[in-house]
């Protein structure tokens, strides 16, 4: 088994409500769970039904935030969902991390940094939470966070800052990677 790689959260944005926030916002303050589902998805079901268990149990440790193209959908299946949810029409930000289809889980980590997935399909994402609810995971992965984040700070190396305005980061993001300017903000 690979060693995964904590790559930089990418520069997308998701509505919340009448607001955007950007990826990185939503991690600021703590860690954060992207559950990407469709209420038209058969493989989504079994998501959809877990998502409210999983955010109670990761209460307070991480934020689980299920992501659709449009929340209206959701709010006749599952109010209860719609309420946190968070919107990505055309699924945007969701090419970002070059996946496709539902569901699609990530994880994203208040150091700036990814801390797991992408992965798609029901039983990669429920794989992809089955150790973050685990107590001591949950514990180990929020001190490794803390301890990389103040690392960063020592070195000046915390990813932070304003993304690119929307066509610069669209621009960037169409560039083959070798072809990516540094990402120095």
């Amino acid at each position: 088994e690979e060693d995964y790689v904590r790559l930089p959260i990418p520069y997308g944005s998701l509505g919340e409500g009448d607001q955007t926030r950007t990826l990185r916002e939503l991690a600021k303050s703590g860690a954060v769970l992207l559950v990407w589902v469709s209420t038209t998805c058969g493989a989504c079901t079994p998501v959809i039904e877990a998502l409210p268990g999983w955010r109670a149990e990761l209460a307070g440790r991480v934020d689980v935030r299920p992501v659709l193209a449009g929340v209206d959908a959701l709010a006749e299946r599952a109010p209860e969902l719609a309420a946190y949810a968070l919107e990505d029409p055309e699924y945007r930000t969701q090419r970002l991390f070059d996946v496709w289809g539902n569901p699609m889980a990530v994880l994203l980590g208040a150091d700036g940094l990814l801390a797991g997935g992408p992965v798609t399909g029901t039983d990669a994402v429920a794989d992809l939470v089955g150790p973050v609810t685990g107590t001591d995971a949950v514990a180990d992965l929020v001190e490794q966070m803390r301890q990389q984040l103040a690392d960063a700070e020592v070195t000046g190396s915390v990813i932070d800052g304003p993304p690119p305005n929307p066509t610069e980061a669209t621009a960037m993001a169409e560039q083959p990677r070798d072809e990516r300017p540094d990402d120095e903000g």
